[in-house]
């Protein structure tokens, strides 16, 4: 479902990535995904204004999502050509 996820797309878009699908239509059930939020005190470029100004960052990540279904290389098959790579990680990159 992470090429056709709400929430996994608010993720991307906080990360200002390119999206894995520009409209998604899945929305996971209530109370799931759980998503983790970094507040930290450096500054990053997709930080909000009122934050950054403040020298505060936030990173938000997808960690547990109980409709989540392995299909193995579906996640670097859905991502935007080139994402991998200029992120730093490997063409054959798999987040574990």
């Amino acid at each position: 479902w992470v090429d056709n996820c709400q929430a996994y797309k608010f993720v991307e878009d906080k990360h200002a990535q390119p999206n894995v699908a520009q409209d998604p239509t899945f929305m996971p059930r209530d109370g799931s995904p759980t998503i983790q939020v970094f507040i930290r005190k450096e500054g990053q470029e997709d930080t909000p204004k009122h934050l950054a100004d403040r020298g505060i960052s936030v990173e938000y990540d997808v960690i547990e999502c109980e409709d989540f279904t392995r299909e193995d290389g579906k996640w670097a098959a859905a991502m935007p050509p080139g994402t991998l790579l200029a992120a730093g990680w490997g063409a054959d990159f798999i987040p574990s």
